[in-house]
């Protein structure tokens, strides 16, 4: 009896330890199963994900996935993080959106598929709502469906089609298939554009009908620095048409021949060669604003012999003006624009009014302001440097060469029109031109603030010594001539005070005596000017330094014939 109950409990363990084992390895098998499935989930996701066969987009409510669109075979979309760790994890969200794509309908795309706007892209003032349904295209073609209707900011647009970042990428949606809105646009678009084609390439070129690598470079580099981009030609259709907002700085370059150097150096500086088809240039030299015709495009002719100034007009959209046809009875010729300067025209003003806005001056000295700007503007369209005080010093002690084409721009006094309370049209306009000169201010007559300027050196015309008539027998009687030494120096040391600088002065009158120009030296002037006609050079005795008095009737021809 005992020997069965001890069979019977055996036999019942037996068969208990087989039911463990078999709950046991059940459960492996279980487990493992489990494992490889979650494994096959997390095979299909990536960072990006690339539809298979088509697929359909879900959206989830109540924890339900619900159908809500489709999306076309071989489409690249962006997925966002997930961690994959149950059975359940079945379906993977798309990065910045509210709906999911089922594992089975994706494998991770092989290569990060990343669309970046460009920066110098600015809203275009304009949202769309898509018609009780979404559909949305790339090239022409039919790649997503939202069952729908949806809300977006447009990038830009064509004939055919609104452009909207969506889903990581950019989509089209038709324009018959929207509502449109306007909306703030909150930054300033570009108002103009330089079109620039570079000349033919030529390693030893000297002249304007080519260009050398070292001189695409150096212009590049200018472009470079002041914040210009390359844009196409389809960019440049698209603001031309107002479908696209562009920032400031907008470039597009254009070569009439392939050229493969040239390409490598545009290309270097991250730029791009726009092969234009639909357009046609006309190369005037000047940028082209949004009323152009895409059959006429204004153009820069970019050359060798390009200067910074017209490289900077390029930068600016500014016109490049040929220089103008000397006019009948001038005589002399443009000095080269590479030559060193042997002598150079230091120009005289004093007092400007504007006829335009009925002002009168009644002195010989006085210059209509479109005069002098007439005459700026022959200083500009011939490439001259307008010098500031310290380089014609320079220049006259030897220190330093400058181009034949300079001029020194000096102006009398202070008074009508050169102070900013008295009229205020001489530091506009060499604001405007960008410019320089210097003004021989009387500095006890008038505050020095009143000529603040970048574009304006002050130099002394003594403090208060500017008195004709003052001393008998002496030339135009001038204060200066007649007065002790000391009375002299206390003056001039206080136009000195004011002023900070001893590089010049202007006798008062043009009249001055060898007493006077040994205080001016004792006082610490390098620099004396008087009158003269004629132009400066560095064999003149530097206290008796000639100049041109321009007066109301001096001719464009007269004022040519100074500076040449």
């Amino acid at each position: 009896m005992k020997l069965k109950k001890k069979k019977l409990l055996f036999i019942l363990f037996f068969f208990l330890i087989i039911g463990i084992m078999s709950l046991y390895f059940g459960y492996q098998h279980l487990k493992e199963v489990k494992q490889e499935k979650i494994k096959d989930i997390q095979s299909h996701y990536g960072e990006f994900a690339l539809v298979q066969e088509g697929a359909l987009l879900y959206e989830k409510r109540d924890n339900d996935y619900i159908q809500a669109g489709r999306v076309l075979a071989n489409t690249i979309l962006p997925m966002d993080a997930k961690t994959i760790s149950s059975l359940s994890d079945t379906y993977f969200p798309i990065l910045g959106t509210d709906y999911y794509l089922f594992y089975q309908s994706v494998v991770p795309a092989l290569e990060n598929h990343v669309t970046k706007l460009p920066d110098y892209y600015l809203n275009l003032g304009k949202k769309i709502i898509t018609k009780n349904e979404t559909k949305m295209y790339q090239k022409d073609r039919f790649i997503l469906f939202l069952e729908a209707s949806k809300e977006f900011e447009v990038l830009y647009a064509d004939a055919s089609y609104y452009y909207v970042f969506y889903m990581g990428d950019i989509f089209g949606i038709k324009k018959e298939d929207v509502i449109i809105e306007d909306l703030p646009q909150n930054e300033e678009e570009a108002n103009y554009i330089s079109v620039v084609e570079f000349a033919k390439y030529d390693s030893t070129c000297r002249n304007s009908s080519c260009i050398s690598n070292e001189k695409v470079e150096k212009i590049l580099e200018s472009f470079q620095e002041s914040g210009c981009y390359s844009i196409t030609e389809s960019e440049y259709l698209g603001w031309l048409n107002h479908d696209l907002r562009l920032k400031h700085g907008a470039i597009l370059v254009t070569l009439e021949k392939e050229d493969a150097i040239l390409n490598q150096s545009i290309e270097k500086f991250g730029y791009e060669v726009s092969n234009t088809k639909e357009l046609t240039f006309v190369n005037n030299d000047s940028s082209t604003k949004k009323d152009t015709k895409k059959e006429s495009v204004n153009r820069y002719f970019i050359h060798e012999n390009m200067i910074e100034e017209q490289i900077n007009k390029v930068i600016d959209g500014v016109t490049i003006e040929k220089p103008k046809t000397v006019v009948t009875g001038f005589s002399k010729g443009l000095p080269s624009i590479d030559a060193l300067a042997s002598n150079i025209a230091v120009l005289n003003y004093h007092f400007f009014f504007d006829s335009s806005a009925n002002e009168v001056c009644p002195g010989n000295n006085c210059l209509d302001v479109k005069d002098f700007r007439a005459q700026l503007d022959y200083l500009k369209e011939n490439h001259y440097k307008t010098l500031t005080m310290e380089e014609y010093r320079a220049w006259m002690y030897h220190e330093i060469e400058l181009p034949a084409r300079s001029v020194l721009i000096t102006i009398d006094d202070g008074a009508m029109g050169t102070g900013k309370h008295n009229g205020n049209k001489l530091i506009p306009i060499l604001e405007e031109y960008q410019m320089h000169a210097t003004l021989f201010l009387i500095t006890g007559w008038w505050s020095i603030e009143n000529y603040q300027s970048p574009y304006l050196d002050i130099e002394s015309h003594t403090n208060d010594m500017h008195t004709e008539g003052f001393c008998k027998n002496q030339i135009r009687g001038a204060k200066l001539l007649c007065m002790d030494k000391e009375q002299v120096m206390d003056d001039l040391r206080k136009s000195l005070a004011v002023t900070s600088s001893n590089k010049a002065f202007c006798f008062p009158f043009y009249a001055y005596n060898d007493s006077s120009i040994e205080i001016l030296k004792e006082v610490g002037f390098q620099l004396g000017f008087i009158g003269g006609y004629m132009k400066s050079n560095r064999n003149q005795d530097k206290y008796k330094i000639t100049r041109y008095p321009i007066h109301r009737n001096t001719s464009l021809n007269q004022f040519m014939n100074m500076i040449h």
